[in-house]
């Protein structure tokens, strides 16, 4: 019975929650899948406009990027912090089923 209590556990965690976000995998838990943006190199001077509005324009791109990559570390946080509650929930109700008498 021990060898399948970690099976029953992320069984019970995953069909408990199944309405929250989920980071778990078949077999390990995933890194995030978020891709960090590259900062723009400056030029050495901007002579013209129109280097000036490409420097702008790459700027803007980079910050754009930025955000969404926040908001991905964000959700893959907010979705670990949720299966960690699961599983404390689901280790917490074994543990109160164990003592009762």
């Amino acid at each position: 019975m021990k060898s399948s209590l970690p099976v029953l556990l992320l069984l019970n965690c995953t069909l408990a929650g199944a309405a929250e976000p989920s980071n778990f995998g078949a077999f390990t838990y995933p890194q995030a899948n978020c891709t960090k943006p590259s900062k723009p190199v400056a030029p050495i001077q901007l002579t013209t406009q129109q280097d000036a509005n490409l420097w702008n324009l790459q700027v803007s791109r980079y910050q754009a990027e930025q955000n969404r990559y926040v908001q991905c570390v964000n959700a893959y946080i907010a979705a670990a912090q949720a299966d960690l509650k699961r599983i404390s929930d689901s280790a917490n109700q074994v543990v109160e089923e164990a003592n009762k008498p």
